[in-house]
């Protein structure tokens, strides 16, 4: 049975489709999407499958991760969340899909798209704060540079999408749990798009971007966002998670419901088998 169920949820993931057309139609909040109710522990994971989380402090000390979440206007902001915390995040918006482009000899490159909104992470430069051009150039961030846009969306970071496994690693390229990397993005012949927050890092700090030129001395006056990939925990899924077949339709929906699929599903049987047979519609008791 325990096999058969497994079999089942792993069909229920694969049938989903990640796009972000399906996810926009999601409401920003419900109140029955997962959260954690306690501070999972954070283990540095490998890049190169699955979703991670994005974690910006030392690992299990505090559960800061990055999310997208709804701004004003039909915008996303990129948001630090303790997802603990009174404020908890909902744990679809705090899991990204990271695809790493291998670029010649320079390293890679990192397009981060959000499993709960289908946004990329990316900004837009005109949006972006600019330093001043100062010898030691300075900035202060505002509300005009954190919208989430779609200008740059891919990104220097880590030196390569795998991780450590052993000590015997660490004369090779390969990111540990030591790696706090923040992003940034080459848009011109010598301007650079990175990542900030205008105050100490906190649960609810709002990311910005700025620019600045590559001539200058290192811009002053932003708090540098590092973070990491972490393996999400494991967490219950709730009633909207289930009616939305994973943030693919808008769970409030009528006609939005769970359907299930075995792989391969029950063959010589003469009964039908009702997991596949109906759908199904969660409901909060």
């Amino acid at each position: 049975m325990n096999k058969k169920f497994s079999t089942l949820m792993a069909g229920l993931l694969l049938a989903t489709a990640f796009g972000t057309a399906s996810a926009q139609s999601i409401p920003s909040s419900l109140g029955n999407f997962a959260k954690y109710a306690t501070v999972p522990a954070e283990e540095v994971i490998d890049m190169e499958k699955g979703y991670v989380q994005l974690a910006v402090a030392t690992p299990g000390s505090d559960g800061k991760v990055l999310s997208m979440e709804a701004a004003a206007g039909g915008k996303y902001n990129l948001v630090v969340k303790t997802i603990t915390s009174t404020t908890k995040a909902e744990i679809r918006n705090t899991l990204w899909k990271v695809v790493a482009t291998e670029v010649g000899i320079s390293g890679y490159t990192y397009q981060f798209q959000n499993v709960g909104t289908g946004e990329f992470l990316g900004f837009n430069t005109d949006e972006a704060v600019k330093a001043t051009d100062a010898t030691a150039p300075s900035l202060t961030l505002t509300a005009a540079g954190t919208a989430v846009g779609s200008e740059i969306v891919s990104w220097t970071w880590q030196a390569t999408p795998a991780k450590e496994i052993a000590a015997s690693d660490a004369a090779q390229t390969y990111f540990t749990n030591a790696d706090l990397k923040g992003l940034t993005a080459v848009f011109s012949k010598d301007s650079t798009l990175a990542l900030g927050l205008s105050a100490a890092l906190a649960d609810g700090s709002v990311v910005s971007a700025y620019k600045y030129s590559n001539k200058k001395a290192a811009a002053t006056g932003a708090t540098a966002i590092t973070f990491y990939p972490v393996a999400p925990a494991a967490f219950i899924l709730g009633a909207d998670d289930l009616n939305s077949m994973l943030w693919t339709q808008n769970p409030q929906a009528e006609s939005s419901k769970l359907k299930l699929v075995f792989n391969p599903d029950v063959t010589g049987n003469s009964y039908d088998n009702l997991f596949t047979k109906n759908s199904y519609k969660g409901l909060i008791r």
